[in-house]
């Protein structure tokens, strides 16, 4: 079994090398890559903006208090409240996590549980 693993990752490693091979001979002629490979060209938008207010709107909308909210998307509670209070505005990554949180709210309020109560211990009954 383990001659055929060699040999597999020989042949990924071989067709490697033959395409960096058939890159570097293109590239080399001045042929137009798309001549040759496949060429995409792509554009991700940036995410949309989130002002203070619809920060605070989501939050509230998800019933949840600033600490609560912080911990979910993993930032401080400090952060969100500069966010809400608009000295500071969310990074790209934030904006579109926030933003799939607006998409879906039920999804992220079910990843909030109810701790148990330690401080409540039921009395044991005597015998």
């Amino acid at each position: 079994m383990k001659k055929k693993n060699l040999k597999r990752s020989g042949n990924v490693g071989n067709r490697i090398i033959e395409g960096l091979t058939e890159l570097r001979d293109v590239l080399r002629s001045g042929a137009p890559l798309e001549h040759h490979f496949t060429v995409r060209t792509v554009q991700v938008p940036d995410p949309e903006q989130f002002n203070s207010e619809r920060i605070q709107s989501l939050r509230l909308r998800l019933q949840m208090s600033q600490s609560i909210f912080a911990k979910l998307i993993g930032v401080s509670t400090i952060l969100v409240q500069s966010w809400e209070q608009g000295s500071r505005t969310p990074s790209p990554l934030a904006r579109r996590l926030l933003r799939e949180m607006e998409r879906d709210p039920r999804h992220w309020q079910h990843m909030i549980v109810t701790a148990p109560d330690h401080h409540h211990h039921p009395r044991r009954k005597s015998a």
